[in-house]
């Protein structure tokens, strides 16, 4: 599981908050009270909206995870995603898979 150096953040979810599920999600402790709008590898889903639970339980399963952004509840989640997929249909005209890896820098090798 990776966390894209380019996330996104809901407005709602404040930095100090930010840095601390980060750090959280780098020492794979448990993390509470936020959802995460992953890209998962091989997947014919563009991008998910997770909790903490199922992050965990995509991570034991060993999906190839990229998380691209994260939010303070689902509504903000759905925000982000919207953020996410405006900036990349701006950028490239179109919405797919490999589009979205190239804006993220996403190597799955």
């Amino acid at each position: 599981m990776e966390v894209n150096t380019k996330i996104l953040y809901d407005d709602q979810l404040k930095s100090k908050k930010r840095e601390k599920i980060l750090r959280r999600l780098q020492q794979n402790k448990s993390i509470k009270g936020v959802h995460f709008i992953v890209r998962v590898k091989d997947n014919m889903n563009l991008l998910h909206i997770v909790d903490p639970r199922e992050l965990e339980r995509m991570k034991n399963r060993e999906l190839g995870i990229n998380i691209l952004g994260m939010a303070d509840n689902h509504e903000g989640a759905v925000m982000v995603v919207q953020t996410l997929v405006e900036k990349v249909i701006e950028t490239y005209g179109q919405i797919d898979g490999p589009t979205i890896d190239k804006e993220f820098d996403i190597n799955w090798d």
